[in-house]
């Protein structure tokens, strides 16, 4: 048995059902303005299509076996990625945050809330991985970023998973 390991990095993009993933469930946050300033929290942003093509290209490149490869486009700040998303769809009615959130406070919220307390490891950390092996070894591309974040609003919106505005 062979075996090839992929490793995403926050994976995006569109969604194939109503239901928000872990991952796709920050952007949900974004446009429904759940959280009221974005934490300094780093990603490796990827399309969800990208990580499926890296997949078939580890299965059917011989060479690929025993590797780990890692499936991750550019690094990008969450205040980024909510920049992105607020210049889109803030035309279109969502007010998305924007302000950048004190580490102090996301730390004074954490103590009440747990759900918190996980990312506070990641708070100022910038996601330095890079997808240069896969892309290499395997002639693998990633789309860029913003492709996979605007998809994601876009299926939220589409699949009613966050309310419609205007």
């Amino acid at each position: 048995m062979e075996l090839v390991a992929v490793e995403p990095g926050l994976v995006l993009g569109p969604l194939l059902h109503a239901r928000a993933n872990v991952s796709v469930e920050i952007v949900r946050l974004l446009l429904t303005r759940a959280m009221p300033a974005v934490p300094r929290l780093g990603f490796t942003v990827v399309d969800v299509r990208d990580v499926a093509a890296l997949h078939r290209l580890a299965m059917t490149t011989p060479a690929a076996a025993g590797n780990r490869y890692i499936a991750g486009g550019e690094p990008l700040w969450l205040g980024e990625i909510a920049a992105v998303v607020a210049r889109e769809y803030g035309p279109r009615g969502y007010r998305v945050p924007t302000r950048p959130m004190p580490g102090r406070l996301l730390r004074a919220v954490a103590l009440v809330d747990r759900r918190l307390r996980s990312g506070l490891p990641l708070l100022d950390v910038p996601a330095l991985v890079s997808s240069a092996k896969a892309e290499r070894e395997l002639g693998w591309a990633p789309r860029p970023g913003k492709e996979a974040i605007l998809a994601a609003a876009e299926s939220l919106v589409r699949f009613d998973l966050v309310p419609s505005r205007g």
